[in-house]
């Protein structure tokens, strides 16, 4: 009953959320911070859900981003969400976090099924559900990466999924690094 009632009121924030996307009163709240030690207690606070998977990250603290830290860390979670549900098998989870051409990126690497080039092409589009790598098996009604493909557009930052078929999946997003 519980399990039933954390994915009615999931649906409901997500929904929650699509309308504030689509009304364009989805506010961001910026500020500087440091994205390793957000992302650390993340990992850690996560960990007590996904014992099957050992989640391991990379990054060295001290890089400085400017952001709404609610709404990453929401992105985040949905991306680490997403790739224990879509790795059964597996069982780890790497989180890298790094600086490149002036950004902050991280990325969240599962060892899973992987998705096909098709629904590679879609993942981002409101209510859409990968016909691959089991996608059918797993709950969900397709708004995650949809939100998070808004949250991180409204930063004016980019979010990508790299895949193989059978090896697994990695989704990264940028954030500005601060001056």
């Amino acid at each position: 009953m519980q399990g039933q009632t954390a994915r009615l009121v999931t649906l409901i924030d997500d929904l929650l959320m699509v309308s504030k996307v689509e009304g364009g009163s989805m506010e961001l709240h910026t500020e500087k911070f440091d994205p390793v030690q957000i992302i650390k207690k993340l990992v850690g606070d996560y960990r007590n859900f996904a014992s099957a998977h050992r989640i391991v990250l990379k990054g060295k603290p001290g890089l400085l981003v400017r952001a709404d830290k609610n709404r990453i860390a929401q992105v985040f979670i949905n991306l680490l969400t997403n790739a224990v549900k879509y790795s059964p098998k597996a069982n780890r989870i790497e989180v890298h976090i790094s600086r490149k051409a002036g950004k902050c990126v991280v990325s969240v690497q599962d060892f899973g099924s992987g998705i096909s080039l098709k629904d590679q092409r879609q993942i981002f589009t409101r209510f859409y559900r990968a016909s691959s790598a089991g996608a059918g098996n797993v709950a969900g009604v397709g708004l995650g990466l949809y939100i998070s493909k808004e949250i991180i557009k409204r930063h004016r930052q980019s979010i990508w999924v790299q895949s193989i078929l059978g090896k697994g999946t990695t989704f990264s997003f940028t954030m500005p690094l601060v001056k």
